[in-house]
Parts: C-alpha cells; sequence; structure tokens
C-alpha cells in the first residue's frame, strides 16, 4: 500500500503482489533501488514482504508480464559479487561486517530454509529471516515465483549487523558515519 505524507511514499510488495501509488501490479521478478528504507522478510510459510520507503514518489516501469522496475530519483540499480567486507567484528550475539559495497545474497530452498549467503561469512540458514537498511544506498533484485531468490546490494560506506535468534536470522544495515 503507498503512503504518502510530506517526506514519504512506501511501496509494498507481498509476493508477487506489487502496490506502488495506488495501483497494484502482479509481477514476480521485482527490482527496487533508491529507497530511504527497506525492510525485507523472508519465511517460508508466508513468502517474502518487503516494505520500501522513498522520500519522492519512484518511477514505476512495468518491463513486461513478469518484471516490475521501482527506482527512486537518483538511484541507480548495481549488483556485485558477494566479496569480502573490510572489516569483520564479532561480538558476544552478533558479527558485524563494515565496508563501503556489501551484497547479500538470498533464498529460500526446497525444503523451507531460508538462506543468506553475506560477504566473510558465506552461507547462513534460518526458518526465516528478516533484513532491514536505513541511511545507505540499496538496490534489490528479487524473484518471487517460482522459487524465492535474490540479491541485496548496498553501496556507500555501511555497517551490517547479522544475528540468529530462535533459528531467525537478522540483518540490521546502516549507513555509517
Amino acid at each position: 500500500m503507498l503512503t504518502k505524507s510530506s517526506t514519504r511514499v512506501t511501496v509494498s510488495v507481498e509476493n508477487t503482489r506489487v502496490t506502488v501509488a495506488g495501483r497494484a501490479y502482479s509481477r514476480p521478478h521485482v527490482i527496487v533501488a533508491g529507497p530511504r528504507e527497506l525492510r525485507l522478510v523472508l519465511d517460508s510459510s508466508s513468502g517474502v514482504r518487503l516494505e520500501a520507503s522513498f522520500a519522492d514518489l519512484p518511477q514505476v516501469e512495468a518491463l513486461d508480464k513478469d518484471v516490475i522496475k521501482i527506482i527512486g530519483r537518483e538511484a541507480r540499480f548495481q549488483v556485485d559479487s558477494v566479496r569480502p567486507a573490510e572489516a569483520l567484528r564479532e561480538f558476544e550475539g552478533y558479527v558485524e561486517l563494515e565496508s563501503d559495497k556489501m551484497t547479500f545474497k538470498f533464498e529460500v530452498d526446497e525444503s523451507g530454509s531460508v538462506a543468506i549467503i553475506a560477504p566473510n561469512l558465506g552461507r547462513i540458514r534460518g526458518s526465516a529471516a528478516e533484513i532491514e537498511v536505513s541511511g545507505a544506498p540499496a538496490a534489490l533484485n528479487m524473484i518471487t515465483l517460482p522459487f524465492i531468490t535474490g540479491v541485496l546490494h548496498v553501496s556507500g560506506r555501511a555497517r551490517a549487523q547479522i544475528r540468529m535468534r530462535d533459528g531467525r536470522i537478522y540483518v540490521k544495515i546502516t549507513g555509517a558515519r
């Protein structure tokens, strides 16, 4: 659902249903670039839920019957391979990565297991995953049907905290100052 205040436009995706500016689309392949904030939830039972907020109304381009691009002003869609982060720190209960560019891949396999492939850490498996991005330029490319897979690329100096709790993976990415 789209909500607009003086400073925010929200785009939502639930599996193949994409809602932007009051218009609903049904697309299994979604590309999102340039949101202010992004929250992605992956769960084998409920599928994919995405909330992305933009400073202004994003440009929406339905490329064909399967693909929709949602691009914020001055945003660039860029995806890089998963490569090592510049800094890796381990704390009690979580790991922190820091780099100028980070790429996270994700998938839900046939068994219902959710996997996040993170820089320096490799494949992390859980029953579900939640990824939040704020304060760092992000681009997301995901397919939700017939299977769930995708890539989240964060550019600009950013810090990612990755933790496991009750079998769920939590990734919180913020712009580093």
